[in-house]
């Protein structure tokens, strides 16, 4: 079992870390492909070492000048290196999995530059020849220096001066941060092969003090090759500044100059005589500035500034020779001698020129292009559960206000059972437990029995949908990362991308924390069991960054603390049984933001909510992106002119500019949703749902793009697969619902309980709308457990009162447009009614008369109770008692109840179906949990709805 750890991005650690993929035995590929991905891989070195203008600052400038030679080698070693990994491709013959290995290393570099794999396949064909003995050495030297030469030696070089390159967080074969192994490698190389020059002009590059360093070094200088022994000098030199033998140093300078101006007097066309001699000038005249001897340094560089500008001038397109003029120039700007403003000009002028030829190039790469939008997929999480909060709040102020708003009254006929028996005033009601009618399965009724084989039918489908999400997510992973299948690494893969099915299951069954429990529990004990099974195989100790390990609150929050070494940068080991733990939790933790903005609290208008601000946060990435262009700068400085703005304004100037710019599109998507919401093609369940998987297929091609460029966009394929099984798992979900007559409830409750009216709700809702619709009047208490994605668009745009029956002909068009029909899943929706003061007696009796069964909670019923005083009257005038439950608990005022229903009873008007005889109503105790409650109330109905099995549509 191989170990894993952060690559790029906050999973790209599942990609490359377990050392695993799936992907079919590759047969040998044809010599021309090789030979492709070769170039590619060199190519795409090149563009990181030597990268775009407009990805170097100024302050690169001096470093660039001082590597020009050691850039020169490392292009020329990882050509080697590649060549050399083509040569063991191309010998691999017919063993696959070592060809798979190979093709994928290629493939890595190709893609990204480097590769850890490629320099573990040299550092065991180092090791191999090594224990050969003495006639393995040479081969095992070379080994070495291709093994560093990939990935270590370029990253180590880029962070000696304390200043990390983009590449610096990765993680090596080995574990340990890139660019480690580099100095350790090359002293193993020149232990075996110390005549190789370039070896110890590295080994010294990196800062080493060993002793041998200034003979080796010596020696290299007397190489017959021109640059390499301007190489040796400058690293002799700077070796003896270190030691401060600083004479000892300028005799060095001074020897590297004279050797240059030999080799130009001999063949001054050579192009390379006139590149050597400018920068042995070059750094002859920093050395000399560093001591203070102002005019030797500016006569030196002057020397080297004519010599660049006369190759410039023999090929303006060489963009390497531009560079080099461009740090001449600046180092005489450095120089306190006058003129030096005129040679920054000269400089930026030069820049500028560079810059103009890749207008539209961005300052970011694609890396870093991903991390942006991984950040705004987070922001954008975030900000939904503020503003989440925030809006909903104003939402039901809102609707309280237009239920307050007057309107003239209004009545709608509401038909009378035909065949009453006239009314008994003297007969009171009388309140009886509710029976439990369950246990006998012939009182079963065929709407919920279907909705109770519906909800497990759901989980079902919700699991096998999570399962091809899982899947595909990890058969990408491995493809792009080039790994090897391993079976076990393989399932742990997948069990880390399944977490989202356990939030699944829970909301499918919310309330019932027994299930809730189980499923949590098997989660974690999956976990468990492959750590186990981890821990009794060899695996080496887990090396992560803290720093992808923990939220961005909490990173930002970190960050901030003063201390010597920077909270990102701070690594952990552990035993290597951590890894299932380590990558559970980088595929969960991302989704805290998504399990906030979906809580309860802010879940109903939580899908769209966040739809609007990824999409407002995207285009605020994008406009970063396009800002950091030369064309966005030379824009940037025109605004912050005519604007009179501070520089640091811009950054967020720019984002909001961008958010504001994608208002539109954030505005249609929310609309396309309302609009699907309204066509049937999504539910709140569903937008909920496909919401959790979305995030986590937004985080996977953001890590994807990071290791396999555009070709990660496939992992929008892993969100593709989840639909298409979870569409697959409801066909004919609706069509059997519409078989059998639905199943309609009335919910009725005491108003001001919004919290215990929320809960009642969710889990009533969760069982019963596999049954049939509940219908309801609406309130504040719950409005905002019931907005749909229309309601709360028009909410946002000003125009809710359209949602309001406030005038007769509303009421009429609200009550016409009661939906009874299932969703595509098999579940049917709430209806409620939003009513003015005047029309919502009449919407209540409406609404009693479309209903199979009325559930009234009278937990917290007292004197101000007086809306409910009027509902039981009209319940005993148009519903039958036994289509009748009353929820009490402690806080019903029992006597009031009683009293109540006896007046009701008296005035009983004609007609009323209760009337001429014994009413009792059955009363449920609501003492235990809501989840009880809930499951008598199924129970009693299955008795209702067999006795009387609603073949009316209304009463």
């Amino acid at each position: 079992m191989g170990s894993f750890l952060p690559l790029r991005g906050l999973h790209a650690a599942s990609l490359v870390a377990l050392g695993l993929l799936v992907a079919p035995a590759l047969a040998a590929d044809p010599p021309a492909a090789l030979t492709r991905l070769g170039a590619q891989a060199i190519e795409s070195f090149d563009r990181q070492l030597d990268p775009p203008p407009i990805r170097i600052t100024i302050a690169d400038w001096p470093e660039r000048e001082a590597g020009v030679l050691e850039r020169a080698q490392l292009h020329r070693l990882y050509a080697a290196a590649v060549q050399a990994l083509m040569a063991l491709a191309a010998d691999a013959g017919a063993d696959a999995d070592r060809l798979f290995a190979l093709r994928a290393a290629l493939d890595d570099l190709a893609r990204n530059g480097s590769s850890s794999a490629a320099d573990r396949l040299f550092a065991q064909q180092a090791e191999a020849a090594q224990a050969r003995g003495d006639t393995g050495r040479r081969e095992a030297a070379q080994a070495w220096r291709h093994s560093v030469a990939l990935s270590e030696l370029p990253v180590a070089l880029a962070t000696r001066g304390g200043r990390p390159d983009a590449r610096g967080v990765l993680r090596g074969h080995s574990q340990l941060p890139l660019g480690t192994l580099a100095l350790p490698g090359l002293q193993r190389a020149a232990a075996l092969d110390n005549s190789d020059a370039w070896t110890w002009i590295l080994i010294a590059a990196l800062q080493g003090d060993d002793a041998a360093l200034p003979a080796a070094l010596r020696s290299a200088m007397a190489d017959a090759d021109d640059t390499t022994a301007l190489a040796a000098a400058q690293q002799l030199a700077a070796l003896m500044l270190r030691q401060e033998r600083v004479n000892d140093a300028a005799q060095v300078h001074a020897a590297a100059v004279a050797r240059a101006e030999q080799t130009f007097a001999r063949d001054p066309g050579r192009a390379t005589a006139p590149q050597l001699l400018a920068f042995a000038l070059h750094r002859r005249a920093e050395f000399e500035g560093r001591q203070g001897h102002t005019e030797p340094a500016r006569d030196a560089l002057q020397r080297a500034l004519r010599l660049r500008a006369e190759l410039v001038a023999a090929d303006p397109d060489d963009t390497r020779r531009q560079w080099d003029l461009i740090a001449t120039h600046s180092a005489l700007a450095s120089l306190p001698v006058v003129g030096g403003e005129n040679h920054l000009s000269q400089a930026l002028a030069l820049v500028t020129a560079l810059n103009e030829r890749d207008r539209f190039v961005p300052m970011f790469d694609s890396t870093a292009a991903a991390g942006m939008s991984n950040l705004a997929i987070r922001v954008g999480g975030s900000l939904t559960l503020m503003v989440g909060f925030v809006l909903l709040a104003l939402y039901r102020v809102r609707v309280g206000r237009w239920m307050r708003a007057a309107a003239a009254a209004c009545t709608l006929a509401v038909p009378a059972r035909p065949g009453a028996p006239a009314p008994d005033p003297q007969m009171a009601p009388s309140l009886v437990p509710l029976a439990d009618a369950g246990a006998d399965p012939a009182w079963r009724s065929r709407a919920l029995a279907a909705a109770s084989a519906a909800l497990r039918r759901a989980g079902v489908v919700q699991f096998l949908a999570g399962l091809a999400f899982a899947l595909t997510a990890a058969v990408l992973s491995y493809r792009l990362g080039n790994l090897i299948f391993r079976p076990w690494a393989f399932a742990i893969v997948v069990w880390s991308w399944l977490m989202p099915v356990t939030i699944m299951l829970c909301m499918l069954w919310t309330g019932d924390r027994r299930r809730q429990a189980a499923v949590v529990a098997t989660y974690l004990a999956g976990v468990a069991l492959f750590c186990v099974r981890i821990a009794w195989s060899p695996t080496p100790p887990l090396v992560v960054d803290i720093g992808t390990m923990l939220p961005l609150p909490v990173n930002l929050l970190l960050a901030a603390v003063p201390g010597p070494q920077a909270w990102p940068d701070t690594l952990l080991q552990l035993p290597g049984w951590n890894q299932p733990l380590v990558l559970f939790w980088l595929h969960s933790y991302q989704l805290l933001p998504a399990l906030l903005f979906l809580s309860r609290h802010v879940r109903a208008a939580g899908p769209v909510l966040l739809t609007l601000l990824i999409v407002l946060c995207s285009g605020g990435v994008l406009a970063s992106i396009a800002s950091s262009t030369w064309a966005g700068m030379q824009l940037q400085v025109q605004l912050l002119l005519a604007l009179g703005l501070p520089r640091s304004a811009l950054p967020p100037l720019v984002f909001l500019a961008g958010a504001l710019a994608a208002a539109p599109l954030a505005w249609l998507a929310g609309r396309c949703l309302a609009a699907a919401h309204r066509a049937k093609w999504l539910n709140d369940q569903s937008l909920v749902f496909d919401t959790i998987w979305l995030f986590q297929t937004l985080f996977l091609v953001a890590d994807l793009v990071g290791v396999g460029g555009l070709a990660g966009l496939l992992g929008i394929a892993a969100f593709v697969a989840y639909k298409a099984v979870g569409l697959l798992g409801i066909v004919g979900a609706a069509r059997r619902a519409r078989a059998r007559p639905p199943a309609r409830l009335l919910l009725l409750r005491v108003f001001g309980h919004r919290l215990r009216s929320e809960r009642l709700l969710d889990v009533l809702a969760a069982r019963w709308r596999y049954a049939g619709p509940i219908l309801m009047i609406g309130a504040p208490d719950v409005a905002t457990r019931t907005v749909d994605p229309d309601e709360f668009m028009d909410f946002l745009s000003g125009r809710l009162r359209r949602q309001f029956a406030i005038e007769p002909q509303d009421l009429a068009r609200r009550l016409d447009g009661i939906d009874q029909e299932p969703d595509a899943d098999g579940r049917f929706r709430i209806n409620e009614l939003f009513c003015g003061n005047d029309t919502w007696l009449t919407a209540v009796r409406a609404l009693m008369a479309r209903s199979d069964l009325c559930l009234m909670d009278l937990r917290g019923f007292s004197q101000r109770n007086s809306g409910c005083i009027v509902e039981l009257q009209a319940l005993l005038d148009l519903v039958p008692a036994r289509d009748i439950v009353l929820l009490v608990d402690h806080s019903t005022d029992q006597a009031l109840l009683e009293h109540t229903l006896r007046d009701c009873q008296a005035r009983l008007q004609p007609g009323s179906v209760n009337a001429g005889g014994p009413v009792r109503l059955a009363t449920l105790q609501a003492h235990g949990s809501d989840l009880d409650a809930v499951q008598r109330i199924l129970r009693s109905a299955d008795a209702v709805l067999v006795a009387a099995p609603n073949a009316a549509p209304s009463r």
